[in-house]
């Protein structure tokens, strides 16, 4: 019986028609794989050509075979009825057969199986080479080609007993894993592997190659990772398709890491220094607000602060220039969540410059406050008015007459941006009022420890103090040469009437400030008005034109009976936004 063992496919691929005065288009494509027949024992064979399915009918196909000597070219059978006789002859060694349709027949549509029975004798290789197919049509008696290739293929006869056996080899001569490190250097001997790799590890690229050529590999390829152990099997079935081996790579992929801790929500302090400066008490990270004094000679003041938590963040350390009177210097600590904050403020109240009993207004606010007070260290009191028999007085304000009742400097200078102290605002309200006994409560200024006896301001901040207008401070002082700050001078204001709390102030800063009730009444009573940013900036010093500008809303002076005075200051301009209070205060209405 004879035993073919391989078949080799010719594939031609057929275009479509050309009109029938074409005698060419483009070639017929075919090929032969694998390429080669194993003989029988008995030196005998055969190889199949296969035409596919046209797109259109064809006529006839011829095929050109070349075969060397010892080989004979034998029976040929089709899958197709046709006209076939067998195959010629031309040039000694070359055949041509082929199908052609019955006169008058239809043409062919279907798929051409042609097969070609092959007989050899001999023990070396031989090759068949197929030189040219053709396809064509019929027109009357002529054959018209309609393709044709000239494509060289060829056919290897291999004679029985050469055939070798199929290798059992089915090992790997090479494996990689993209990213992961295997325990080991790999060798085709060693089929157990280990391998560590991240959480973040979630797959792995596994390349891999035989050893033998004819060998098969599987196992390759994208391979998903699991947390722990993940055992990826790459298999290698040898050429004979039963020997096999396989190659374990176990992937071990680290748990998921612990979540991290919520962020911290300390925002403390743990360590507060102002250079030079003595804090009121000793440094509590509990403990948000401080004070301190510093003389005048100190002009700043430099912060240094720590969270005490790692992930937290300190703003407002570093230099600080110090005015003189009271300096709010504020340190926030913004935890480590971003939303929590604390504010620590350290209060240090910088001493104003040295100025001799009897000196004079320190800025010509009152207008009468141009004349020298005795140096003498007694005070005048009046015997039948004990400073314990005073009642509180209430301060009472002129809204009538219209006095002048603020000066400028000397040098003929209003300075509508300076800061306005502490005791020039009593000068300047004591002489607003309309109070007859006023001057009779200068010894109210004796409890506050730092107004010398005889100083020019004394009856002003004894009558002030004796109507709780303006207070002292909780060490017992009166901070005289200390700027006034916006709030507190709000708050001053509205003692004169009754307090107007109702609503809320507009402000964006004032929310929890300890002069909100003094800001609201103010405002209320249309006596202030904020920034442009909707903020009043309670803690800034207020300056001389700021506060003149309150007074006269809170006495309710406006140019009506002051047409036609003139402005006596050589820094107040006309196009001043202050220009018209700054009139109003320092000249008498008409």
């Amino acid at each position: 019986m004879k035993r073919v063992i391989s078949t080799v496919l010719l594939v031609v691929m057929i275009v479509g028609l050309i009109a029938p005065s074409a005698y060419a288009a483009d070639p017929v494509n075919y090929s032969v794989n694998p390429g080669s027949v194993n003989m029988s024992q008995d030196g005998e064979g055969s190889f199949t050509i296969i035409v596919d399915k046209p797109d259109s009918a064809y006529d006839a196909i011829d095929f050109f075979v070349s075969v060397p000597e010892g080989v004979t070219i034998g029976a040929v059978s089709y899958s197709v009825s046709g006209i076939a006789g067998p195959p010629g002859i031309r040039d000694g060694r070359t055949y041509y057969f082929g199908v052609t349709k019955v006169p008058g027949g239809a043409g062919y549509s279907d798929a051409l199986s042609c097969t070609v029975s092959i007989v050899y004798t001999g023990q070396t290789e031989k090759i068949i080479t197929i030189e040219k197919i053709r396809r064509s049509i019929m027109q009357g008696h002529e054959a018209i080609v309609r393709d044709e290739s000239e494509t060289i293929n060829t056919v290897t006869l291999l004679p029985y007993g050469n055939i070798p056996e199929p290798s059992s080899d089915a090992r790997l001569a090479s494996l990689n894993i993209e990213g992961v490190t295997l325990n080991q250097a790999f060798s085709p001997e060693v089929t157990q592997y280990t391998a560590s790799v991240g959480y973040t590890v979630t797959r792995a690229a596994v390349n891999a190659a035989a050893l033998d050529d004819g060998a098969a590999v599987s196992g390759s390829g994208i391979r998903l990772l699991d947390v722990g152990a993940n055992a990826v099997t790459i298999t290698v079935t040898a050429e004979d398709g039963v020997t096999t081996r396989d190659y374990t790579v176990t992937i071990t992929r680290a748990d998921a890491p612990p979540a991290p801790p919520e962020p911290s929500t300390d925002a403390r302090l743990a360590s507060l220094n102002i250079e030079g400066v003595t804090l009121n008490q000793t440094f509590s990270p509990e403990v948000t607000r401080y004070t301190a004094s510093v003389g005048y000679t100190v002009t700043r003041a430099a912060v240094s602060a720590a969270a005490a938590d790692n992930g937290a963040v300190v703003s407002g350390s570093g230099i600080r220039a110090l005015n003189i009177g009271a300096n709010v210097l504020t340190i926030t600590v913004t935890a480590e969540d971003g939303v929590t904050t604390r504010d620590y403020t350290v209060t240090i109240t910088r001493a104003g410059a040295y100025t001799p009993s009897g000196g004079g207004s320190g800025g010509g606010l009152s207008a009468s406050n141009t004349t020298t007070t005795d140096t003498t260290e007694t005070e005048i009191v009046e015997e039948d008015t004990p400073l314990a028999a005073f009642e509180k007085p209430i301060a009472i304000l002129d809204k009538i007459s219209g006095k002048a009742y603020i000066n400028g400097y000397p040098d003929g200078a209003f300075r509508p941006s300076a800061f306005i102290t502490r005791a020039e605002t009593a000068s300047m309200l004591y002489e607003l009022t309309l109070n007859e006994d006023k001057a009779n409560y200068e010894g109210e200024a004796e409890k506050f420890s730092d107004i010398a006896k005889g100083a020019w301001y004394a009856k002003a901040v004894g009558f002030m103090a004796a109507a709780e207008v303006i207070l002292g401070y909780p060490d017992g002082t009166f901070g005289g040469n200390m700027p006034i700050t916006r709030a507190e001078f709000a708050t001053i204001m509205s003692r004169f009437e009754e307090a107007d709390a109702e609503g809320a102030a507009p402000f964006a800063d004032v929310a929890g400030h300890w002069a909100y009730s003094g800001i609201l009444s103010a405002y209320n009573k249309k006596w202030i008005l904020g920034y442009e940013d909707d903020t009043f900036k309670p803690n800034q010093n207020i300056t001389r034109s700021e506060a003149v500008a309150i007074v006269n809303r809170v006495i309710a002076r406006d140019k009506s009976g002051y047409e036609g005075r003139t402005i006596k200051f050589s820094d107040v301009m006309p196009e001043g936004w202050y220009f018209d209070d700054v009139l109003i205060a320092s000249s008498d209405k008409q």
